[in-house]
Order: structure tokens, then sequence, then C-alpha cells
């Protein structure tokens, strides 16, 4: 684990947000399916702080593809998303 504060305040968030929902929602969520979010969560922003130590870390030469945006022909409309994926996960 690379910093126990930060894995503290993910913990705190996610119950906080499980409290709140379960509150103003009414959801009945047990306490037990914060785990796997809490893991995922704190991996997620753990890579985060290790890319804004060093941005050049993530990149590989072979899976970077860039392009721009072009408005659709005439007669069409054209819907942007947005997708990563990382070969380990």
């Amino acid at each position: 684990m690379e910093s126990w504060g930060s894995f503290f305040a993910t913990t705190c968030w996610l119950i906080w947000k499980q409290r709140n929902d379960s509150f103003f929602n009414n959801s009945q969520e047990k306490a037990t399916t914060l785990l796997p979010l809490i893991e995922i969560q704190y991996k997620e922003l753990s890579l985060i702080a290790k890319l804004k130590r060093n941005p050049n870390s993530h990149k590989d030469s072979d899976s970077q593809i860039y392009t721009n945006w072009k408005p659709p022909e005439e007669g069409w409309i054209k819907v942007n998303i947005d997708g990563s994926h990382l070969h380990n996960s």
C-alpha cells in the first residue's frame, strides 16, 4: 500500500457516499459491498498520483493513436465517446 492516508480517505469517502445514498435514496446496500469498490478506487487514485509524478511513465509508443475530430458529413450526426484500455486489466 503506497499511502495509508490515501487509503483511509478513500474508505471514508465511500462510506460517506453509501451512508448518504442510504439516507437520501433509501438504498439498502450492505457495508461489505464497499470492499471491492474501495480497492478499485484506491488503485485508480494511486495510478493517477503516479502519473502526476511521472507523466511519461504510461506512454507506450505502440499504444497511442492521435486523431483529430472532424465534423460529420451533411445529413449525419456524430456522437463523441471516450474510452481507454490497459493491457494488464
